[in-house]
């Protein structure tokens, strides 16, 4: 495309030359119009005329007029319409960029001596250029005026056809109504404007909204679009277009959910807002964002906080922007960067004392405690940095409450690159806290496209869990690190919140990446989506833009009846294999999690604990089984539930998902309902199986149970009936859906019926355990 655009400017182009001109010689001066007498091919007709405040008058070889106001004034010049006007504008494909005013003046002694050029884009609007100028010579050959400088006016650059020019010489200072004034008198072009005529990028026109509709028609990626008057996406809607033009005085609103789409360059003269969740894209890595405002482009970035403790990972999209202008309201002590080059992960902590064991095993904290620091001073565009909340909390100091952070500057835009620091060569993690530069959500498909081989998953910070004495860390209190949510190329797992991330980063958000080597980190307009959730921190559902999409995937939620979570995931997707790949299909959960439970899959004759695995997709069939593995060091008397939090494919959408707990010695329907169970502390790695038969199951089990067997059903309003038709019972409890025991009694035979008038109307599991000591839970509900 470069060399392209390259060959068509050399091609169609004057380069910064005359394009314009207009030379006197033979005039009688009268005329009532004349046309350009130099005119570039790619530039529609250029007329000189006259204001209908003054009129012709002869004198050869110029464009003379007569009757100024006798002592008028530029306010006269300007209600009397005492000036002389021409237009550019560029044909169709093309657009034209303007860089000088030459002319030669000529005056009678009587005539207006003072002058001023002007311009206007829709012939309504006037614009100074400069200020004004006095020429008191009269008589002669006339003389030639300094060139006027059109090149530093971003408006008058780029000019894309549809859209004409429309310049204004205004005159006075007549000291007689005779008095005249004439452009011309010497030899060679008298009028004469400089700029270059090229190809261009937007073949489509302009289009300018002016309060009420566009005039010429909706803009897409093929037009400029101007915005003349205010505009806001939540009541006139998202748009596309080539490039685009916000005019002094006006306001572009982008609302939350909607978007602005930008081809090529932009050029705020007015203001430029985009709130929270909304989006503004640029396409082009080489377009430009041009800022003439003052404070007119900013970003509002807006989150719910739980409480006073929550940290939030926060990159800036704007250019110039610091951490003492956006968090002005965070305590000083609570503003952090992270410094990758002092994170040394080589010892271990003796507790949360301070003191460490040399060469004591890797286990994911700062060895010494220095890896955060207080920020101050620039956001780097690209680097993440960590906020506390204002801890001011809502109306009289509540929680949860909303705040904001305003973004003010010229949107980060293009190429932007940042390098991460690989300290241990893969001996350790080394973690690097970056994030999206830009005012719009990106893609994390497309990031890691464009950054493979250099980082292989994200880790998004969910905070859910207060920070405790007991977590893992350097620090007196610590936060769990299984409050991040991850994502690879297999698949998304949800932290604390319990939502799975989208497939894609907010804006404004910051992230934790394992550098895999001591590159530079890239991101570019590649990765900028256009999609009606930019929302923070994981609200919303997932993104349309997911390639893996096509995958078979299961996600399996762990719980507890005293609060504690964790997510795992399955992925059948083509490129991975049933072996360790690496993190961009099979992520392993971070050392220090510090959560009190954990769910995980496991590999064949690998260590590691895999939150996200990928397998080979032709691997998926009825004979296919998962392993989990289990860790808790939950100390008292608790209830585990395991259960189904998302199907994803068509085999999964269509086979039964059973679950083989071999402590129990049974399996269970986990598509039908959720498995409860117990157990003491400790990590278990050979407890529990996934399978989509029994048959697969039975390789290692002498018992295949069929859970329909078992009826469960209402007799009246109080009297709930159990029967089994091939077994006969042991006991049968009763839990609500949060785990927590209700009934718990002593059954036998095939046929138990109770009165269970003190449940509410709702659902309940059913834990029923039969005389050959299976085990099956079933939810029923109470009427």
């Amino acid at each position: 495309k470069i060399t392209l655009v390259i060959t068509l400017f050399f091609a169609f182009s004057f380069s910064y030359g005359q394009i314009v001109a207009w030379d006197m010689q033979g005039n009688d001066g009268n005329e009532i119009t004349f046309n350009a007498t130099t005119l570039n091919p790619n530039l529609n007709t250029s007329t000189l005329t006259r204001g209908a405040g003054i009129n012709p008058r002869t004198l050869v070889n110029g464009f003379s007029s007569t009757s100024f106001l006798n002592g008028g004034t530029q306010a006269n010049a300007i209600t009397e319409e005492e000036y002389l006007e021409f237009q550019i504008s560029a044909s169709a494909t093309y657009e034209v960029s303007l860089s000088t005013i030459n002319a030669t003046f000529y005056r009678s002694s009587t005539g207006p001596n003072t002058f001023l050029w002007t311009y206007s884009l829709d012939g309504i609007t006037f614009n100074n250029i400069g200020s004004p100028f006095t020429y008191v010579a009269s008589g002669g050959g006339g003389a030639t005026q300094p060139a006027i400088n059109l090149s530093g006016i971003p408006e008058l650059q780029s000019v894309l056809f549809g859209t004409t020019v429309t310049f204004r010489l205004y005159a006075w200072g007549a000291t007689n109504a005779r008095g005249t004034f004439a452009i011309g008198r010497t030899s060679g072009d008298n009028l004469r404007i400089g700029g270059s005529v090229i190809i261009s990028p937007c073949p489509g026109g302009t289009t300018t909204w002016n309060g009420t509709m566009w005039d010429n028609g909706n803009p897409d990626l093929t037009t400029h679009a101007v915005i003349a008057s205010n505009y806001n996406t939540l009541t006139n809607t998202s748009f596309s277009a080539c490039s685009l033009t916000i005019n002094t005085g006006t306001n572009l609103n982008i609302a939350n959910g909607d978007y602005i789409e930008v081809e090529n360059d932009v050029t705020v003269n007015g203001q430029l807002f985009v709130q929270s969740q909304g989006n503004f894209i640029q396409n082009s890595d080489a377009a430009t964002f041009t800022d003439n405002s003052t404070n007119g482009v900013l970003m509002n970035k807006t989150k719910t906080v739980a409480n006073k403790f929550v940290y939030t990972y926060w990159s800036s999209p704007v250019i110039n922007e610091t951490v003492e202008n956006v968090f002005g309201t965070v305590p000083v002590d609570k503003r952090f960067e992270f410094i990758a080059a002092n994170f040394v992960d080589l010892e271990e902590e003796i507790g949360n004392t301070g003191v460490f064991l040399p060469n004591a095993g890797v286990d994911d904290i700062d060895d010494n405690g220095d890896a955060w620091d207080y920020a101050s001073g620039s956001l780097i565009p690209g680097v993440g940095y960590a906020m506390r909340t204002t801890a001011l909390g809502g109306p009289g100091g509540g929680f949860p409450s909303p705040e904001t952070f305003v973004f003010r500057g010229s949107f980060n835009n293009g190429v932007v690159t940042q390098p991460l620091v690989n300290n241990s060569g893969g001996a350790y993690n080394d973690w690097n806290l970056i994030g999206n530069p830009f005012p719009s959500a990106i893609s994390v498909d497309r990031f890691f496209a464009v950054n493979a081989g250099v980082v292989e998953a994200i880790y998004l910070w969910d905070q859910f869990t207060p920070p405790s004495e007991t977590a893992s860390g350097n620090e007196g209190f610590n936060f769990s690190g299984a409050d991040y949510a991850m994502i690879n190329g297999s698949g998304e797992v949800a932290g604390g919140s319990r939502t799975p991330p989208n497939r894609f980063v907010p804006s404004g958000q910051g992230f934790f990446v394992e550098a895999l080597s001591a590159s530079n980190v890239v991101f570019n307009n590649s990765m900028r989506l256009i999609t009606n959730d930019n929302s923070q921190f994981f609200k919303g559902k997932t993104s349309k833009n997911n390639t893996t999409n096509n995958a078979d995937k299961l996600w399996v939620n762990l719980s507890s009846n005293n609060g504690a979570f964790n997510q795992m995931l399955v992925s059948y997707i083509d490129g991975a294999s049933n072996f360790n790949d690496g993190a961009f299909y099979d992520l392993k959960r971070p050392v220090s999690t510090g959560n009190k439970i954990l769910l995980y899959s496991l590999i064949e004759n690998d260590n590691e604990k895999f939150a996200i695995q990928g397998k080979a997709s032709n691997s998926l069939n009825t004979d296919e089984i998962i392993k989990l593995g289990f860790k808790t060091s939950i100390e008292v008397a608790t209830t585990y539930t395991l259960s189904i939090a998302q199907l994803q494919g068509d085999f999964l959408s269509s086979n039964t998902v059973y679950l083989k707990d071999n402590v129990a010695d049974t399996i269970h329907n986990l598509s039908e309902s959720d498995y409860n169970f117990t157990s003491e502390v400790g990590e278990f790695n050979d407890r529990f199986e996934i399978a989509f038969s029994t048959t697969a199951l039975l390789s290692t089990t002498d018992f295949e149970f069929d859970t329909n067997a078992i009826k469960i059903v209402q007799l009246n309003d109080s009297n709930v009936q159990f029967t089994a038709e091939t077994s006969t019972f042991a006991a049968i409890a009763i839990y609500d859906l949060l785990g927590r025991p209700l009934y718990s009694v002593s059954a036998q035979g095939n046929d138990n019926t109770y009165d269970l008038s003190n449940l509410k109307n709702s659902v309940y599991i059913a834990n029923i355990t039969l005389a050959n000591g299976i085990t099956v839970s079933k939810k029923f509900i109470k009427q």
